[in-house]
């Protein structure tokens, strides 16, 4: 499937990314959204939560999964992927991507798939002790880059 730019915001909280820092995630943790086309072997794709046809593009299919997913949030989805764009989740609403002491978001986040401005998709493997840091200076668990 070509390469599609991200929609304009969090397909669970409706934010902009501006708005909630950190990165855009596709798959983390509790919680994965993807697109499909039809010819794609779907046996790969473990426990999806719901498959979704997109109308526009009969042959590609919005996959969500696992985690609890308001019917806004799929419909918030399938509008973004129906105008060919990627859908996307924020750090706010996965676990294990926020900071503890003062809420702002953590990096790397491990095991993650994030989706970036170009519209490309980066995996962070999960690595056992890898240290995800605070990104902001004044928190106690902040790390310097």
């Amino acid at each position: 499937m070509p390469k599609k730019m991200p929609g304009p915001t969090c397909v669970i909280c409706d934010r902009p990314l501006k708005e909630t820092g950190g990165v855009r995630l596709t798959w983390g943790g509790s919680r994965g959204v993807t697109l499909r086309s039809i010819q794609d072997a779907l046996g790969d794709i473990h426990h999806p939560a719901r498959t979704i046809r997109l109308e526009a593009k009969y042959r590609d299919v919005l996959v969500i999964f696992f985690g609890k997913w308001s019917d806004e949030a799929i419909e918030r989805a399938r509008q973004v992927a129906q105008k060919s764009q990627r859908p996307w989740f924020c750090q706010h609403c996965v676990w294990k991507a926020i900071c503890p002491k003062c809420g702002e978001p953590m990096s790397p986040v491990g095991g993650a798939d994030t989706l970036g401005d170009d519209g490309k998709m980066r995996h962070a493997s999960a690595i056992s002790g890898m240290a995800t840091r605070c990104r902001h200076p004044d928190c106690a668990n902040f790390v310097g880059e």
